[in-house]
């Protein structure tokens, strides 16, 4: 009885680490296989082309590469861009329009407008630009999109999942940005002192830090309700304020300037 006792333990102990052993495997197969559009492993709006080679997609079984959907991307927007490059909220709305979603025998169908169509936009465009090309300039414009971005986040507590878009957004705004430096470069060439503009600009985003901290107490809207003591509130004026003092650092020229501008007003109330 012992014996017979033995041998069922020893055969238990094979099927559990059998099906251990074939749980490691699906959970690595999966770890190869699924993916993330996360711009945080971007540095510095650097989507690099030569190793994003497939689309990220969403399906019910996960997020998965595939690589005739970013063909098809890619002929798209190649098509759209033949001799000069649509600003990426322009192109996303024509995308939009073109309605593929319901196009299921064209692999173009599979991307989803929004983040994904942004980082996707970004990469093409910086394939039209050069990776290698305006390097340090890039890394300029994405980081003051991005510093006025985290301004007007802190502004705007509710504003929530919009500020996660427009990061992602940066990207491409960034390559459509460059594209037209690279373009018409003689244009954003200026002789004369930015100093007094850039002040004013400077300016008038502290002012709007202000008064919209005066009307967050006076009204106990927005992110009050955690910055409830004069203390939190110093504090995250300052912290705000470090920002603000980054992108003056970064505004160095003319075209620096008209990128902040164009890029605030546009997409900031």
């Amino acid at each position: 009885m012992k014996i017979y006792f033995a041998l069922f333990l020893c055969l238990v102990l094979v099927c559990c680490n059998k099906q251990k052993t074939d749980a490691v495997k699906t959970a690595n197969a999966q770890t190869t296989t699924l993916a993330k559009d996360s711009l945080t492993e971007v540095k510095n709006a650097v989507v690099d082309s030569s190793k994003l080679i497939k689309v990220i997609y969403l399906n019910d079984k996960g997020n998965y590469y595939d690589k005739e959907a970013y063909k098809a991307f890619g002929k798209w927007s190649n098509a759209l861009n033949p001799n000069y490059v649509c600003a990426p909220d322009v192109a996303e709305e024509i995308f939009r329009r073109e309605k593929f979603y319901k196009q299921k025998s064209n692999p173009i169908s599979k991307i989803q407008s929004g983040t994904h169509f942004l980082y996707l936009y970004a990469n093409f465009l910086q394939k039209k630009n050069g990776i290698e090309s305006n390097v340090e300039l890039r890394k300029k414009i994405f980081r003051i999109c991005t510093l006025i971005n985290a301004v007007h986040s802190n502004i705007d507590f509710d504003g929530g999942i919009y500020f996660s878009y427009q990061r992602t957004f940066s990207a491409a705004y960034t390559e459509f940005a460059l594209y037209n430096y690279i373009r018409y470069n003689m244009v954003f060439k200026k002789e004369y002192s930015i100093q007094k503009q850039k002040s004013l600009y400077i300016q008038l985003l502290k002012q709007k830090v202000d008064d919209e901290l005066n009307e967050m107490i006076k009204k106990q809207r927005g992110q009050y309700w955690y910055l409830n003591t004069p203390e939190k509130r110093k504090e995250w004026r300052k912290e705000t304020l470090i920002l603000i003092k980054e992108l003056d650092d970064l505004i160095e020229t003319y075209y620096d300037l008209k990128i902040a501008e164009q890029f605030q007003y546009s997409h900031y109330v």
